[in-house]
């Protein structure tokens, strides 16, 4: 009785583990769903290419007394990191010499946002976060580090930062560069950039 007792429950411990091996079957509903960038990145494919600009500095914008500059400048936006970010890469040149930066743009699944990490040739740092295009208009905006040198002593240090997309069509692309800089009350324009994609 013994005997038989035993037999019947290895028996029934054998067929169990049979059961859980043939339900773990490597390859069987066993790996993780495959990762896709975020949709909320198409947002930034409506601009992507490469963009030829004329821009202008405003007299006034790097500090009182500063004279208005007027440059040449190309965006080139691309995905990057299999398509889960995309580069904002700017190229700027004028009289007064060369000036070049980057944004590198994700999609931010917590705040349910676009999040922007910029940084340049001169030492300005920041982070903005974006929505979504309103109508023809994408605005980035955060806060930031601009150094001495750029701007007056008195001026630099922390800042707000505003960067305003504006979609021209197909082929057009209009950008505003907005800061509000130490000790300011309102926005100083530092850059208008008018674009035609190449």
């Amino acid at each position: 009785m013994r005997a038989a007792t035993l037999i019947a429950t290895l028996t029934l411990i054998a067929q169990m583990a049979g059961s859980a091996h043939a339900q773990n079957k490597p390859g069987e509903g066993s790996a993780p769903p495959a990762l896709k960038p975020a949709a909320e990145l198409e947002r930034l494919k409506a601009i992507e290419g490469i963009w030829s600009c004329t821009g202008v500095t405003p007299a006034g914008s790097m500090g009182p007394g500063s004279p208005e500059t007027k440059y040449t400048s190309t965006f080139t936006i691309k995905p990057i990191s299999n398509g889960f970010a995309y580069t904002v890469a700017y190229d700027q040149k004028g009289a007064t010499g060369t000036y070049s930066g980057a944004w590198s743009a994700a999609w931010d699944g917590a705040q349910k946002k676009l999040v922007l990490f910029w940084l340049d040739s001169v030492g300005n740092v920041g982070v903005e976060t974006a929505g979504d295009w309103k109508a023809d208009v994408l605005i980035a905006q955060g806060e930031g580090y601009v150094p001495a040198g750029f701007v007056p002593v008195a001026l630099s240090g922390k800042a707000l930062f505003r960067d305003t997309f504006t979609r021209k069509g197909d082929k057009g692309l209009h950008w505003k560069g907005e800061l509000k800089l130490h000790g300011m009350k309102t926005w100083t324009v530092i850059g208008i950039d008018d674009c035609s994609k190449t």
